[in-house]
Parts: C-alpha cells; structure tokens; sequence
C-alpha cells in the first residue's frame, strides 16, 4: 500500500491490460503541456515488483514494510521528455505549475514531495532491480516496442 503523499508509478512492457505503448502515450501528451513542478515520482518496472514480492516470500520477516520503488525518483517532465527524444519527438513545452491552472484535486496531487529510499528490498531480501531508473524501464519498452511491434502502431492503422 502507498504512504501518503508517495506517488508511485507501475511500468512494464507486453502485458496485455497493462501495456501503455511509449508512442501512443507520447502521442496522448504531444498536444498538452507539460507541467514543470518539483514534484519527485518513484518509479518501479513490474519485473522488478515481481522479484520484491518473491523475494519477501522467500524471506519472510513479519511487519517489515518495503518501499518498493526504482533508485532514481524524477520529475514527470524529465522522464516524458526522454520518452520524447528516444522517439525522436519533440519535447513539448513546459508550463509552471502555478501557471497550469489546476483544478483543485489536480493540484493537490502535486502538493506533497517526499522521496523514500528503497535500501531495505536491498539489504534485507538481496534484491538487484533490473530495471533502476526510468531511463532503464523506458528502453526496455522502447526495445519491446522495436522487436514486436507497438500495440499503437495497429490502433492507429
């Protein structure tokens, strides 16, 4: 379960329900904005989730609580804006949080910052995430994108 105020991502590439191809969600952004706040997301790759959970399994130890999170939380914009170039799209301009005019509950999203460490899936269950950062998890989509095709590719056409 999430802490309060720890927004995390899920990523993952091929699975059917859950695959968000990165050129279809670059073509869903293209026309917005993107906001620039210094709002940190931690990110995690389901592979890795997997190995966390098995690992926790494997190793039982009762009322532990694990972030389970990648190494390099970042801004939302950083992470499109890789997404982007990988693509060779253009990075689409970034508006300031304050300037974005938010409703209410959107801007509340952003109003909490805190970045947790992710030392004791490490330390405790010897978990190595194969995937650390977005950049990593960004290219292995990209990568699965390339090898089978991307699920965009056959909406679009």
């Amino acid at each position: 379960r999430e802490q309060p105020g720890c927004r995390c991502g899920r990523c993952g590439c091929g699975r059917a329900g859950l695959r968000i191809p990165a050129k279809a969600l670059i073509c869903l952004i293209l026309p917005l904005p993107l906001l620039f706040c210094r709002y940190y997301f931690g990110r995690i790759h389901v592979e890795d989730i997997i190995q966390v959970v098995r690992a926790s399994i494997a190793q039982p130890n009762a009322g532990a609580v694990y972030n389970v999170c990648d190494d390099n939380p970042a801004p939302a914009h950083e992470v499109i804006a890789y997404a982007c170039e990988l693509l060779n799209h253009a990075v689409p301009p970034l508006v300031p949080i304050e300037e974005a005019n938010l409703p209410p509950m959107a801007l509340s999203f952003y109003s909490d910052n805190k970045r947790v460490h992710n030392d004791r899936i490490k330390e405790e269950l010897g978990v190595t995430l194969h995937y650390p950062d977005y950049r990593a998890g960004i290219d292995q989509c990209h990568e699965y994108d390339e090898k089978f095709g991307s699920l965009y590719d056959s909406i679009a056409s």
